[in-house]
């Protein structure tokens, strides 16, 4: 009699239960849902379902198995009763008939869409390059006109291999003021000279003590390096057509400027004459 009462207490005992075992043990260490995202880097979804015994939707057996082992190992758990519960499980569910649904089945060869794409792919890459062969062909192109001034590369290349030549400057110009022409007397317009040099307005600056002032204007664009007493460069860059530039600094000064015949030069307000001292269109000099 007790052998029949005990043989059906152990038929009737329900079989364990992977996700109970795991939500009481999670709150006996008060735990919740977060910790063990964090902790196992699972999402909330995928706890509530190994909680839930909802195996559908975790994936494939070898992936929760470890999930179920790591979630036991993370509460002390011992994993086999648990994993050996999911496997009987699993069989259980493998028996069961599987239906699927013959619309959401795709039969391979019949999705066309790669295939479309591929070609919209290539023949846009093919009108793309059509497009560039005809501009470059038959675009209309700037005329190659010979440049008197000399690239950057150029102008560098032609002042390191100048001479550096020492400029003496003369008696410093009249002042400005004499420059200017005198009023007609007897009311007759005085003729003036004609003359085929370009005359430089200088304005005076008045440099500070123990310093010697240049100024530079270039006609065409023109490179330009100065270094002082100290071999401290204190200018160095490519001069645009009709912009002036003023620097100081303290004497010997050594000046390079590439494209000379379009550079003017004045230090401590007297013009410099680079014609002497200019080679290949470079001008190396001194200026004490």
């Amino acid at each position: 009699m007790n052998d029949s009462n005990e043989q059906s207490v152990v038929e009737t005992s329900p079989a364990i239960s992977v996700g109970e075992n795991l939500k009481s043990a999670r709150e006996a260490k008060n735990l919740d849902i977060d910790d063990i995202c964090s902790y196992l880097r699972l999402s909330r979804r995928q706890v509530l379902a190994l909680e839930s015994d909802d195996f559908s939707a975790l994936p494939e057996p070898t992936i929760t198995r470890g999930f179920i082992r790591n979630y036991a190992r993370m509460l002390e758990l011992d994993a086999e009763p648990l994993l050996e519960a999911y496997r009987n499980f699993s069989a259980s569910e493998q028996a069961r008939p599987i239906s699927i649904q013959s619309e959401n089945i795709r039969i391979p060869g019949n999705d066309k869409s790669p295939w479309l794409l591929y070609v919209f792919a290539s023949v846009l890459i093919v009108l793309l390059v059509t497009a560039w062969v005809i501009y470059v062909d038959y675009m209309p192109k700037p005329s190659n006109e010979v440049r008197s001034v000399l690239s950057e590369t150029e102008l560098e290349a032609a002042a390191a291999n100048a001479e550096v030549l020492p400029v003496e400057l003369g008696d410093p110009p009249a002042p400005a003021e004499a420059a200017v022409p005198a009023e007609p007397s007897n009311g007759e317009d005085a003729a003036a000279p004609a003359s085929d040099t370009p005359v430089v307005e200088i304005q005076r600056v008045a440099p500070a003590a123990g310093m010697a002032v240049v100024k530079l204007r270039a006609t065409e664009r023109s490179w330009v390096s100065i270094t002082d007493r100290n071999n401290k460069n204190i200018f160095d860059k490519i001069m645009v057509a009709g912009i002036e530039e003023s620097v100081q600094g303290e004497p010997p000064l050594q000046v390079v400027i590439g494209n000379a015949p379009s550079t003017t030069l004045i230090f401590n307000n007297q013009p410099v004459d680079l014609a002497s001292v200019t080679h290949e269109r470079v001008a190396r000099l001194k200026l004490e």
